[in-house]
């Protein structure tokens, strides 16, 4: 009976980990970074060669959350201090281009119009806390690596926007303040070249 006993809790002892090992493969999958990609991941202005390394690091490091791969920029999503920070490389001035599969709000017509050159990041909050907020603006902060701040909008549904006074690069993570969208949130969900990314809040 005692062997019965001993082999049944050694099963579940392997079950578990199996089960382990499979969840954090899962995890690890959703995060994979395209070595076939033209774009290299770059955090912290250093350019990443080994990826499997980083894919590791971020699995036991709360702080980072996840990483998207886009063709032009390469970003990366923290939570710090309440707020939320995505850090954005090389984001340079260009001139904005009417997305001609969805109609842009009128107000937003009106700020393209009147500031042609604009940086234009397409990341857009489909969903803050389970509700829908379609064309909300809010303040927002893009801070280049030298410090310098450039005063934009994060607009839901139309990505984030904002003007610079010269055409260099520039090299820095957009900002906003979590409480000034609302006291009490536990998730706010982006929609990203079509993907949909959820990131979980920490409760104070």
């Amino acid at each position: 009976m005692r062997k019965i006993k001993k082999l049944l809790i050694c099963l579940l002892f392997l079950m578990s980990a199996i089960l382990l090992i499979s969840c954090q493969d899962k995890k690890l999958t959703s995060e994979k970074y395209d070595k076939n990609s033209s774009t290299p991941l770059i955090i912290d202005g250093e350019i990443i060669e080994d990826v499997g390394k980083i894919e590791s690091e971020m699995i036991k490091n709360d702080e980072i959350l996840d990483y998207i791969i886009l063709e032009d920029y390469t970003i990366f999503e923290t939570v710090e201090n309440n707020s939320l920070k995505i850090e954005v490389k090389d984001m340079q001035i260009r001139e904005f281009i009417f997305n001609s599969e969805k109609e842009l709000p009128d107000y937003i017509k009106s700020i393209i119009e009147e500031n042609p050159y604009l940086v234009y990041f397409n990341c857009k909050i489909t969903n803050i806390s389970g509700i829908d907020r379609e064309d909300e603006v809010y303040n927002a902060t893009l801070v280049d690596s030298e410090g310098h701040e450039y005063l934009g909008s994060f607009v839901n549904d139309s990505g984030f926007i904002v003007q610079l006074n010269n055409d260099e690069s520039i090299d820095g993570h957009i900002t906003f303040n979590i409480p000034d969208i609302e006291n009490k949130l536990s998730s706010i969900e982006f929609k990203i070249d079509g993907e949909d990314l959820k990131i979980d809040l920490p409760t104070n």
